[in-house]
């Protein structure tokens, strides 16, 4: 018997086998481990004992009282996107999917309107981690200071200015900036003469 793994809404991992699907419900001081089946609402009794690596299928009792699922493929991919998406909020969707379609074993099982439903679902987790878009400029201050922005191998902090009075966020650190004053030559990207009037006397000085 093949058994597969895929990982609940909450980042629990469970067990698929014929279309049923297994939580882990206790381990043994043996390191034997019984899953049950998820089907709490036809209170299924049916279960599997697995070695402590869960790849191995030990014993079985597999008196399901009702039908297999049919959207284990897509609760598959959904499941397993909407965790990366929240891990790492800067990577592109379609990225994120693509990914996952090249590396997952269910992606040959999903169609087309799943991955509509994956990509839904993508978004509303991310939208429960993410800020709300803010509305006027106040909100956007406040959506700054409370993203604490710090780098990753120094932990610093990288909101190097946040002035109210004059509409004016810059974001950099002192590792950064220490950098920039220590190099003899600057060499600046030319975008910006569409402010050229505002830039150009910095870029002089």
């Amino acid at each position: 018997m093949e058994v597969q793994s895929i990982f609940s809404e909450k980042g629990a991992k469970l067990l698929v086998l014929n279309n049923f699907k297994f939580s882990k419900a206790h381990i043994a001081k043996c390191g034997k481990i019984r899953w049950r089946c998820t089907n709490t609402k036809s209170r299924c009794n049916a279960k599997i004992y697995t070695s402590a690596d869960e790849k191995t299928i030990l014993e079985s009792q597999l008196d399901h009282n009702h039908e297999g699922e049919k959207t284990i493929a897509r609760q598959a991919i959904s499941n397993s996107v909407k965790r990366k998406a929240v891990e790492d909020s800067t990577e592109r969707p379609s990225k994120l999917i693509h990914k996952e379609l090249t590396n997952n074993d269910w992606a040959s099982d999903i169609g087309s309107d799943d991955l509509l439903r994956v990509r839904r679902n993508l978004y509303e987790a991310r939208r429960d981690v993410l800020p709300p878009l803010p509305k006027d400029i106040n909100q956007v201050f406040d959506a700054v200071v409370n993203l604490n922005l710090k780098t990753k191998i120094k932990d610093e902090n990288f909101l190097c200015c946040l002035d109210k009075e004059n509409n004016l966020i810059i974001f950099s650190c002192f590792t950064n900036l220490y950098f920039l004053c220590s190099c003899d030559t600057i060499y600046m990207d030319t975008v910006y003469f569409v402010c050229e009037n505002e830039f150009h006397e910095n870029y002089i000085k």
